[in-house]
């Protein structure tokens, strides 16, 4: 079966049954390695994030990450990186037959090692989508204390917001409060009422009538996408012709002064 390529290798004696030409997906790959490891390994950091469908982690590189407990005879080899650490049976959790870390736990160990861009986006798409709670982010402190990073991490938990609801959004948000500018307001509402609905504008300053659209690629690509954006915008400016609505892209994220040059002239900030 192996020779035919009917069965593909996922660890020493797990294997994955071939379907189709994609290759098997993170759940077998992980489910198939932690067949071998047993009951104490877990999965971990960007591997137990990705399971859990946190955002804003950087591009995967198919490695997979587990934890096991200190002496443990599991060791990292080829697309496998084990974590020595020591996960109680509180910061452990099934998913769907997969054990791993929970969100908190798997927050906590990704805020020690990521960059504050992506640290600060994977705790917004964690509380965005009830993952976490305001009362988890008070548990993730100790979770970190006496580990390499902890006070760098413990300062970016303030700036946290569950409204962020894209990786994009927090980075554009970042990137205002770093730049100097009043914090926005995150999903202002405009109504109308003659259309029976409201509008929601990513980032906003509301008293300056100033708006900002983050706008990825994936869900603003589409042919139906460009057109419902445009009759949307055409919407806005109808019932605030006041309002000044910026757009920014991923790209822009990489060059702050293309954000906060226009946004300051639009704010009349100096």
């Amino acid at each position: 079966m192996l020779r035919s390529g009917q069965w593909v290798p996922l660890a020493r004696g797990s294997y994955w049954v071939v379907r189709d030409d994609r290759g098997p997906s993170l759940r077998t790959r992980v489910r198939g390695t932690l067949l071998t490891c047993g009951p104490q390994v877990v999965a971990a950091g960007p591997t137990a994030a990705r399971l859990l469908g946190i955002q804003g982690l950087p591009k995967d590189d198919g490695t997979l990450h587990l934890a096991a407990p200190p002496g443990h005879e599991i060791r990292s080899r080829p697309g496998i990186r084990v974590h020595r650490t020591t996960i109680s049976p509180t910061t452990r959790m099934t998913l769907r037959g997969i054990p791993l870390t929970t969100p908190v736990r798997t927050c906590a160990d990704l805020l020690l090692h990521l960059p504050r861009m992506e640290a600060v986006s994977v705790l917004d798409s964690a509380l965005h989508q009830g993952l976490l709670t305001d009362l988890d982010l008070l548990s993730i402190p100790p979770l970190l204390s006496g580990r390499p990073g902890a006070p760098r991490a413990r300062t970016w938990l303030p700036l946290a917001n569950p409204q962020s609801e894209s990786p994009l959004e927090t980075r554009v948000r970042l990137i205002c409060l770093d730049g100097g500018l009043p914090p926005p307001v995150l999903q202002w509402r405009i109504q109308d009422p003659a259309q029976g609905c409201s509008y929601r504008i990513d980032l906003a300053w509301p008293a300056h009538l100033v708006g900002i659209e983050a706008d990825g690629k994936a869900p603003h690509s589409t042919p139906q996408a460009l057109y419902q954006d445009r009759s949307r915008q055409n919407r806005l400016a109808t019932l605030l012709p006041a309002l000044t609505l910026l757009r920014f892209t991923w790209p822009d994220t990489h060059h702050p002064p293309s954000i906060l040059i226009p946004l300051r002239q639009a704010l009349r900030i100096p």
